[in-house]
């Protein structure tokens, strides 16, 4: 009894663990930008399929305004070398490009 008892809470903290690290799977891509040539600075994209976040100091900040952001499963953060897009985090439900550039940061949720 003690030993079926011990395998179901075994099962069950699997359970949770497994659903748990699946739901807050994060991935990132380093000098990658997915909005390039797709948004004027600080402005959602014309289709409304990529939205301006805000000002964002890091790039975990950013993926932060996503997470908490109805619909946004990605987003890209330019660091402040960018000028008029200096620090600025933009989102979207999916990426479309995958734009090499130094200095930015996307990511997305899985």
């Amino acid at each position: 009894m003690y030993l079926i008892l011990v395998s179901i809470i075994i099962a069950i903290l699997l359970l949770i663990y497994f659903w748990w690290s699946f739901r807050s799977r994060y991935i990132t891509e380093d000098n990658t930008n997915y909005v390039w040539g797709k948004v004027q600075p600080r402005q959602n994209s014309a289709d409304g399929k990529i939205i301006y976040l805000g000002y964002a100091d890091f790039p975990s900040e950013c993926a932060a305004k996503c997470r908490q952001t109805p619909g946004c499963k990605a987003n890209t953060w330019h660091s402040s070398k960018f000028g008029e897009f200096a620090n600025s985090c933009y989102g979207m439900a999916k990426p479309e490009q995958r734009v090499k550039e130094q200095g930015v940061f996307s990511g997305m949720y899985l």
